[in-house]
């Protein structure tokens, strides 16, 4: 192989990656716009127990949530199910009890917020999910 064409392939190579770079960084300004308009303040989700919650990269900033018909503890994990190397924290909540709280800055979701719930009680509300920043 000649140094030409070693150079060609590099200047190729390298200019693979860095358009995979800007798809990436396009693609999570999508994700972090609803209907052509980026996001200002949070996108609520409904909280869904022993689920993903919500899938991509993000932030969770905060939460609205109550709990009914018992005590409700609910894990936090970025990732795809309860894995304790990706805890994020926990929400516990005695029965008929609500808590509301924004994170600064959040905290960052690289893959997926999934949502492990324990207890005798059902969870209802919202998770409050941040753009990438």
């Amino acid at each position: 192989m000649s140094i030409g064409d070693a150079l060609i392939e590099k200047l190729t190579s390298t200019i693979v990656q860095e358009a995979e770079k800007t798809r990436d960084a396009l693609a999570a300004g999508f994700r972090a716009s609803v209907r052509g308009q980026r996001l200002q303040g949070a996108l609520p989700r409904p909280v869904y127990p022993n689920a993903v919650n919500y899938s991509g990269a993000g932030r969770l900033v905060g939460w609205s949530i109550r709990a009914t018909g018992g005590e409700v503890v609910l894990n936090l994990y970025d990732g795809p199910a309860a894995d304790p190397d990706r805890y994020i924290g926990a929400v516990d909540l005695a029965s008929g009890a609500s808590q509301t709280i924004s994170i600064d800055h959040g905290v960052s979701i690289v893959d997926q917020l999934y949502v492990e719930s324990t207890g005798a009680g059902t969870p209802a509300g919202a998770l409050w999910i941040g753009a990438v920043d």
